[in-house]
């Protein structure tokens, strides 16, 4: 090492040259680097949607669900399958294996398209085939605007908005939500259509043949080739009257404008959106993957306030990923210069100007090392980015300052500048590097973090050991060149002079005052703690034991902490039987108390009638009596209340409201970080209804009584009454119809059927055929549809069909092929747990042969989180112990250093308690990652101490106190300075003095007060575990002596 170290002090322009290399490829990266609010993750999640139209959720279950789900067990990589089938839908979520990898994610995919082309027997008029999409971050909604206006007003207005935000740099997509192109409506009238004989196949069969186009070759000829081309497209809408449906010989016959009437109207897609109180439509953006999030985001604002709105439309954005990311990053950015100022005033503070500086300027190196590792690995900068900078903010001078203590010693012993830096760097380099490696070994294991979870805080551990060895460098190789070259450059002028006061060359470095009393003091301190060494060990013994306690039994978990949550969800469910018409009205209610919020807490509202999903660009709805109105709140900085304060107080006026309105409601957080669920999930398997849904009723009513749960749901959706046709088989086969012939009828008749279009420039009309409305609702509908047989002749459905009503089914949820009710409810998660939920439910019901119970959700993941941790924390103290035997070529001296590290922990959970915070993942992140950090003050003070052993070996168990306390005082200063600056690097984000996030915040509390508390580890456990261990060594060696003279 001090070879290498000399190499670079000969070379100081080839060090200068590395630095600026350094920094201009650093502030090159940053300028490139895309900004986001959060890093990308991939769900794992695969949808397959089929689309069947008039189909109830049962005949869905059964003819697609069941089929797709089957083909599906044959697939290898999937660890569950989810479904719901509801009226003319099917959705099927395919969750993969929780570790599988981007390329193994993509043949997973690959396997599921093909076993669903397998399948062969789904129903020949669903629309399309099964589509399959992925969920990724880039399908998160970038902005969200919300248009207000009627339908007419937004028309054509709308279409051409959504055409031209498309069309803009930055932005891979456009949906519009809400307002459905218009569609023709050939509305049959049943009983003229049967005075002709005709039915509603034959007039779909007659239209598509009507209305074709296409080429009918090329016309050869001596002069010229010429193209044939057949056209017979509709010009017009109107067009479609003109249709022959039945036509004679001598030209008599009969038009579809005899037996139906024309009518357009928008696609009837059973969703009505209304936003901020009025009708309107919702068009919701997706970035593309790489594109600026900034320069995206200002194209889109400056392109809204441009356009020209017409008279009674206006417009609100509800969501904007650029205002999350610049908020968050801003936010990290000024805490992250806040505390590198107090990290350079402390270092000014203790040493010269000189060496002040070249220790801080380790921080803007290895910051801008860091940024061109993560430009050349093609990461974003956002929030978690900048987290793992300010976690490491103050680390990255820990190595310099070691390195700077032991240069100036070697100045004050009279050493020239080059000689004292190479020195310096032989003599430290091991501990150096051992405190480094071993915070290293304490963060790397977070890297492989399984999950979700895992995907979105990687990075920060990532950044902290790139960044750490970025310090080890400046340390090792450019630290020493500045100190020894800045000092011969500003001496040279005095060398005269200086030579008189001082021969050897050598310069006194000036120590303040306050250090020398320090030193004492500490000295006294330690002299007379060694002297009660087993009471502080007990001492120490009885606090860990009562922390564990605490963390144990009277603190909460929450991964994800979701203080500064920004919306809220209100699930809204009717009786059966309401229209959208009627939901909606419902859900004015509902509007009017979210209105009442203050202007500088609501951002927006919207209101989804016919759907309960919470994914903004659904584009269908699936039943009339649901509803989700989705609250859009103000930055958690600019509001006085949290989201959870908010909800408390809406729940409490919705209460009155519900009961006078008739319908049921849960209030939902809109969560931040990655999606773990509700707050409980507990899944009731089993394929018999009765038995599934007297479970689920039993377990809501035991929830019910439980102090905490707020409310308690499940996802039965009581769906319209059904009209359930019952046929006559053998009549039926007598009269030459089949049963297809029958299905395909009725759907025609009721839900209609797209039997041609009209396309143009502009836009694709399409023309649906059903009967009108006056046939569509009487009852005896079976006498007036008509229907032909195979030979021409008009068949009386009612005298081969009868209806049986019977109540319907909105939805019909399955997991892993199994039919399921999921339980699910909100929870004061001050008084109640989901993880106490699940307790008390499975130590109440449990499985049984007959009914299943699965949990999901946020307990379970948080269990999982924090046995990942748990397995982290267990390869990092494993890890670390291996550093130090290596260091110390010991496998008995490590454990005098890592004792020290269990007692660390006391200082974080107590300091998370006192604050009121949960124990997040970020919480239990900074206690592995304060493994690292408190061991290597504990490496840098035993490896000084252990300089001379004799003293410590002999017989008198005082002789080697004084060894001990002149190590220990010896490193108080650089011990006190790396915890200083870790600390003051930490401390703004954790009171958020530049901002406050929940996330980071908690972790910089338990970091910054668990690193203060682990010093105090350093300074007096950690030297009388080492004597303890003497006493120990000592009373062995006596006992070897008594067996050895009785042997004797």
């Amino acid at each position: 090492m001090g070879r290498l170290v000399s190499f670079f002090l000969q070379r100081g322009m080839l060090v200068n040259v590395l630095v600026l290399g350094t920094a201009l490829l650093g502030a090159s990266a940053i300028i490139k680097m895309n900004k986001e609010a959060f890093p990308p993750i991939n769900l794992g999640h695969i949808f397959i949607t089929t689309i069947y139209p008039g189909a109830s959720a049962h005949d869905v279950e059964v003819n697609i669900t069941i089929e797709i789900e089957e083909e599906l067990e044959e697939v290898v990589g999937i660890q569950e399958v989810r479904s719901t089938s509801s009226e003319g839908m099917s959705v099927i979520q395919v969750v993969a294996d929780e570790n599988m990898g981007d390329l193994e994610f993509q043949r997973l995919f690959d396997d599921v398209d093909a076993a669903v082309a397998r399948v062969e027997d789904l129903p020949i008029d669903i629309e399309g085939r099964p589509s399959l999409r992925t969920v990724t971050s880039d399908d998160i909604p970038f902005i969200q605007i919300a248009f207000s206006g009627s339908y007419t007003e937004l028309d054509d207005f709308i279409f051409k908005t959504e055409d031209r935000l498309r069309q803009l740099p930055g932005i891979s997509a456009a949906i519009l939500v809400g307002h459905p192109e218009q569609e023709v409506n050939i509305l049959v009238d049943p009983v003229k259509a049967r005075g002709h004989f005709i039915d509603l196949r034959l007039i779909a069969s007659e239209i598509g043949k009507r209305n074709l186009e296409g080429s009918g070759g090329t016309l050869e000829s001596f002069v010229a080739e010429k193209k044939i081309v057949s056209v017979n497209k509709f010009e017009d809408y109107r067009d479609v009257l003109d249709t022959n449906i039945r036509m004679s010989a001598d030209g008599f016959g009969v038009k579809l404008r005899d037996i139906a009437e024309l009518k357009l109207e928008p696609e009837d897609r059973k969703l009505m959106v209304r936003n901020n109180g009025a009708p309107g439509a919702s068009i919701i953006l997706k970035k593309k993957a790489g594109a600026n999030t900034y320069e995206t985001s200002d194209a889109v604002h400056a392109f809204m306030e441009s356009l020209e709105l017409p008279e009674g439309v206006s417009y609100k954005i509800h969501v904007d990923s650029s205002r999350i990311a610049r908020d968050r990053l801003n936010l990290v950015i000024s805490n992250a210069i806040i505390g590198f100022v107090l990290v350079m005033g402390i270092l000014f503070l203790v040493f010269d100007v000189r060496t002040a500086f070249w220790t801080a300027f380790g921080i803007p190196f290895s910051v801008l090392f860091v940024f061109i590792i993560l430009n050349a690995v093609g990461l974003d900068m956002n929030m978690l980015t900048l987290a793992g900078f300010v976690i490491v903010l103050g680390m990255l001078v820990d190595d310099a300052v070691v390195i700077a203590e032991q240069y100036n010693s070697n100045r004050e012993s009279g050493m020239e500048p080059h000689a004292a830096a190479t020195s310096a760097v032989a003599t430290m380099w091991k501990p150096v590097l051992a405190s480094a490696t071993t915070t290293m070994t304490a963060f790397t294991p977070l890297l492989s973090l399984a999950g979700l979870p895992g995907q979105f805080v990687w990075v920060i551990p990532f950044i902290v050991v790139t960044a750490l060895l970025g310090s080890l460098i400046d340390s090792y190789l450019f630290l020493p060149v500045h100190l020894a070259h800045w000092e011969r450059s500003h001496s040279s002028d005095k060398m005269e002079s200086n030579s008189q006061s001082d021969t050897s060359g050598s310069r006194k470095v000036h120590k303040k005052a306050f250090v020398h009393k320090l030193e004492s003091a500490y000295r006294y301190a330690l002299w007379h703690g060694l002297r009660f060494r087993y009471v502080i060990l007990g001492a120490f013994l009885v606090l860990f034991i009562g922390s564990m306690m605490l963390m144990r039994f009277g603190m909460r978990r929450e991964a994800f902490p979701q203080d500064a949550a920004e919306g809220f969800y209100i699930d809204v469910s009717l009786p059966s039987g309401y229209s959208l018409a009627k939901t909606t009205e419902a859900t004015l209610a509902i509007e009017k108390i979210i209105r009442q919020l203050p202007e500088n807490e609501l951002v927006g509202y919207t209101t989804r009638v016919g759907t309960n999903s919470t994914d903004t660009t659904a584009e269908r709805g699936t039943l009339d009596n649901i509803a989700i109105v989705m609250a859009y709140l103000t930055p958690f900085s600019e509001r006085d209340r949290t989201a959870r304060e908010i909800m408390d107080v809406i729940r409490d006026e919705l209460r009155p409201v519900s009961s006078a309105s008739q319908f049921e409601y849960t209030v939902e957080l809109q969560r931040i970080g990655p999606p773990l669920g509700k707050e409980f999930e507990i899944r009731v398997v089993s394929n018999d209804d009765n038995l599934r849904y007297n479970r689920a009723d039993e377990i809501k009513s035991f929830l019910s009584e439980q102090a905490g749960v707020l409310e308690v749901d499940d996802d039965r959706v009581i769906g319209k009454d059904e009209w359930n046709l019952k046929i006559n088989h053998d009549m039926l086969s007598r009269t030459g119809l089949s049963v297809e012939d029958v299905v395909q009828t009725l759907r025609i008749a009721f839900d209609g059927m797209v039997v041609t279009d009209l396309v143009t420039l502009d836009q694709t009309l399409d023309f649906r055929l059903r009967l009108n409305e006056r046939a569509r609702a009487d009852r005896d509908f079976l006498k007036l549809m008509p229907i032909l047989n195979r030979n021409g002749q008009m068949i009386n459905l009612d005298e081969l069909v009868y209806i049986q009503p019977q109540p319907g089914t909105g939805q019909i949820h399955h997991y892993n092929g199994k039919r399921t009710t999921t339980v699910f409810g909100t929870l004061d998660v001050d008084v109640i747990s989901g993880e106490d939920v699940v307790r008390k439910v499975d130590a109440q019901f449990g499985s049984s042969r007959d009914v299943y119970l699965s949990y999901a959700g946020e307990p379970v993941e948080t269990q999982e989180i924090f046995a990942d941790l748990l397995i982290a924390a267990v390869i990092a103290l494993l890890g670390i112990y291996l550093i130090i035997a290596l260091i110390f070529n010991s496998f008995r001296m490590p454990f005098v250093v890592i004792l020290a590290i269990p007692f660390g922990f006391i200082g974080v959970i107590w300091s998370v308690f006192l604050h009121g915070y949960p124990m997040s993942m970020f919480a239990g992140m900074a206690m592995i990652g304060l493994m690292g950090v408190i061991v290597n003050d504990s490496i840098v003070m035993v490896f000084r101490i252990l300089t001379d052993r004799a003293e410590i070996e002999s017989g008198d168990p005082y002789a080697s106190w004084d060894y001990i306390i002149d190590g220990a005082v010896s490193r108080l200063r650089p011990i006190l300075l790396t915890t200083l600056t870790t600390v003051l690097g930490l401390l703004p984000t954790a009171y958020g003095i530049g901002g406050y996030d929940p996330f980071l915040s908690q972790m910089c509390v338990a970091l910054s007060y668990g690193l203060m508390f682990g010093t105090l580890i350093i300074l007096y456990l950690v030297p009388s575990i080492y004597v303890i261990g003497g006493d120990i060594h000592r009373v062995m060696q006596k006992v070897r002596a008594i067996k050895s003279s009785g042997n004797a």
